[in-house]
């Protein structure tokens, strides 16, 4: 997009620059509040069973080839893959963009969000093709395509990991133990591990929770052997676990 805004038209094709520059303004000012507010059709992203369309994020910049936007964090992911959606279709697949997500605390400062946001973004376009998106910290294995991020990362791992965990009410330190071996699973022992705690988590086999556990253990097992599958159920499970903090505001 901002390539497109720097070299896509020349002095001869002033109409045709101000027509796509009034497109894109529409786009910021109209598509992407509407998205926000849950006036827009297409707002339709949910990482949980049960969200208000209207989300709680606040438009701190929109305009040009940039936006820039605060609110609750669950609320900015939803948001993200909507807004990299619409546009997607908005200009028929002509035109990319590339983001950062960054997770922080309600009393964070806003300007070094900013500016540690714009390292992320930077990391996103390194990317080959770009059109891609870099999570929580300006690392190469943070980074995704959007694609990837929506369909592996939001659709397959956490959906897999909320269904589980919403329907048997299995605690965070579960989770936490297993991030911890999935961080560390360079090491055959690590991988070991992971597979015991896995084993410990089952239930009585005569229990209706035995068969969501079979599925979650297997697909647990299926990610932890491939680096890309693995690095996806890191960050997956990373969002799950902020999902799941109480404290107002974050």
């Amino acid at each position: 997009l901002g390539l497109a805004f720097v070299q896509g038209f020349d002095d001869e094709n002033l109409a045709r620059a101000s027509s796509f520059s009034r497109r894109l303004s529409v786009f910021f000012k109209k598509h992407v509040i509407g998205i926000l507010d849950g006036t827009s059709d297409f707002a339709r992203t949910s990482l949980t069973k049960e969200r208000n369309l209207k989300k709680k994020v606040i438009v701190i910049y929109a305009g040009g080839d940039d936006v820039f936007l605060i609110g609750h964090w669950l609320d900015v992911i939803e948001a993200c893959v909507d807004i990299k959606e619409r546009f997607r279709e908005y200009t028929s697949g002509t035109l990319t963009l590339s983001g950062g997500l960054k997770l922080v605390s309600v009393k964070y400062p806003l300007k070094k969000s900013a500016d540690e946001v714009a390292e992320l973004e930077d990391v996103a376009k390194e990317n080959t093709g770009k059109n891609s998106i870099c999570v929580i910290e300006p690392d190469a294995v943070n980074r995704f395509k959007w694609e990837d991020f929506k369909d592996r990362v939001i659709n397959e791992k956490f959906g897999c990991i909320f269904d589980y965990c919403d329907q048997t009410k299995t605690g965070n330190s579960f989770l936490y133990n297993l991030l911890f071996f999935l961080e560390r699973s360079n090491e055959n022992i690590n991988i070991a591990r992971y597979a015991y705690l896995l084993a410990r988590q089952a239930p009585d086999k005569s229990s209706k929770a035995f068969q969501l556990y079979n599925v979650f253990a297997a697909n647990m097992m299926k990610w932890v052997r491939e680096d890309k599958d693995r690095k996806e159920l890191i960050t997956a499970l990373r969002i799950y676990l902020y999902l799941q903090r109480k404290v107002e505001g974050n």
